[in-house]
């Protein structure tokens, strides 16, 4: 999510989503040439199952291609110091005269393993969490949860990687001051709220968290359960919620 420094200190933790006023709609394609990698999202339109994906990677991945099917076009503001996998084709000036470049969700070759994190932790990070944001490189996709709108939170590129991380040191620093059990987030939910979903570590439970405080309520038993109770809704809701903040 592009919402303000590129840099949080761990000391000074606001949540993965901290609320903020709407900045105006994003820039659309309109008449642009779609350019579609059917390639790289065929497999989970036809329901076939990949043996080597996690419950959490294939359900993901029907709601990415979902997704790509009902919103094919994605446009981001175009930063040459903060290049993506996902970009398609060149950066081009919208109606506004803003530099934006189209984007569509890429499989990622490789998870990250987080073991930094957790030497830094001294825990297992749950698999859910690590087949969540290791199986796709993608700005932030907008759905419709049965409980409500949620933002889901994705990786842009590998530094958005390496700032997870560290945005997770804060987040455990603030679990331990509140004496609750460790999650990982992965969504945001309303504009101007600064709740977010998380997984809790050790039971893989859905949760709906403020920032420093004990979890509020569980939202689903799995991650998986809640990815497939999700629908896509329009990528220009939130549009600075695009990929994690920097």
């Amino acid at each position: 999510m592009r919402r303000g420094s590129r840099r949080r200190n761990a000391s000074a933790w606001r949540g993965p989503c901290p609320a903020r006023k709407d900045t105006g709609a994003a820039v659309r394609l309109g008449d642009v040439r779609r350019e579609r990698r059917p390639d790289l999202l065929a497999w989970s339109r036809t329901g076939a199952r990949e043996p080597e994906l996690s419950d959490v990677a294939h359900t993901l991945s029907r709601f990415v291609a979902d997704y790509v099917d009902t919103y094919p076009d994605l446009t981001e503001v175009f930063d040459p110091d903060w290049r993506s996998p996902c970009e398609v084709g060149e950066p081009f000036r919208g109606p506004d005269g803003v530099e934006v470049v189209r984007w569509r969700p890429v499989r990622r070759r490789y998870a990250d393993d987080f073991r930094g994190l957790e030497n830094a932790l001294e825990l297992a990070i749950h698999p859910d969490i690590k087949a969540y944001y290791g199986s796709w490189w993608s700005g932030g996709l907008e759905a419709a949860a049965p409980d409500g709108h949620v933002s889901l939170l994705f990786l842009w590129n590998e530094a958005d990687a390496k700032r997870l991380v560290e945005n997770l040191i804060g987040h455990a620093m603030a679990k331990q001051r509140a004496r609750a059990p460790f999650s990982v987030f992965f969504a945001c939910t309303e504009q101007d709220s600064e709740l977010f979903l998380s997984v809790e570590n050790e039971t893989g439970r859905v949760l709906l968290e403020r920032p420093g405080y004990k979890p509020i309520r569980t939202v689903a038993e799995s991650l998986p359960e809640f990815l497939g109770g999700l629908t896509p809704r329009s990528p220009y809701l939130h549009p600075e919620r695009a990929v994690l903040d920097r």
